[in-house]
């Protein structure tokens, strides 16, 4: 008898058929798939950098633009006009800043944290405009010499990579995750329009970034 009432206890009744209450609870929980997230980018190295940041996280996949939900575009790179856009904006843009696409979209610093990304990813995702707050208040700026617009953090970063060292020594030299390293390093080779980590520490020497 009491074997009997565990039983019942343990069963839930949808439509006039008994159902394992742990069965019925999985049917009833809708399952969230992952947000497919393509990335456009002029450079390589960013490319890489967004998408290393965006697979490290489980709430999404990187797939083609046609395929995707959302679309992080750096720069001024062309974006599918009917695509929710978050764009990744460097102080390097001339003139007042593009408005994030309707009904959502976001509009970031390009020096934004993995953490600010993903979250404006899925604000867009879920139909909400997202602004930095860095960005809202930001006037035209003039154009500067390739380099000039690197962060403090990317010139840390820049002179680790002097040094000759990898985006693990990186990360473990600076106390952040190997994916904001790599991040850092796309950002750098995009800001000097470097092929490479080699060519980027060679074109800011060139520039004074770096002492001989």
């Amino acid at each position: 008898m009491v074997a009997a009432t565990a039983r019942r206890q343990r069963s839930s009744t949808l439509g006039g058929v008994a159902v394992p209450l742990a069965t019925s609870a999985a049917a009833m929980t809708p399952v969230r798939r992952p947000i497919a997230v393509a990335v456009v980018a002029g450079h390589p190295g960013m490319e890489a950098g967004i998408r290393s940041v965006l697979e490290g996280d489980g709430r999404f996949i990187t797939v083609q633009v046609g395929a995707a939900d959302v679309v992080v575009v750096d720069g001024m790179e062309e974006a599918p006009a009917d695509a929710l856009v978050v764009r990744l904006v460097g102080r390097d843009v001339v003139g007042p800043l593009p408005a994030p696409s309707a009904p959502a979209g976001a509009l970031i610093s390009r020096d934004a944290s993995d953490e600010a990304l993903t979250a404006a990813v899925l604000g867009v995702a879920a139909g909400l405009v997202v602004v930095d707050p860095d960005l809202e208040a930001r006037g035209p700026e003039s154009v500067g010499a390739p380099g000039d617009d690197l962060t403090p953090r990317e010139m840390e970063v820049l002179r680790l990579l002097a040094e000759g060292k990898p985006n693990k020594g990186i990360a473990f030299d600076l106390g952040v995750s190997e994916h904001t390293a790599k991040f850092h390093v796309g950002s750098i080779l995009s800001k000097l329009d470097a092929g490479s980590r080699t060519e980027a520490v060679t074109l800011a020497i060139r520039r004074g970034l770096l002492p001989l």
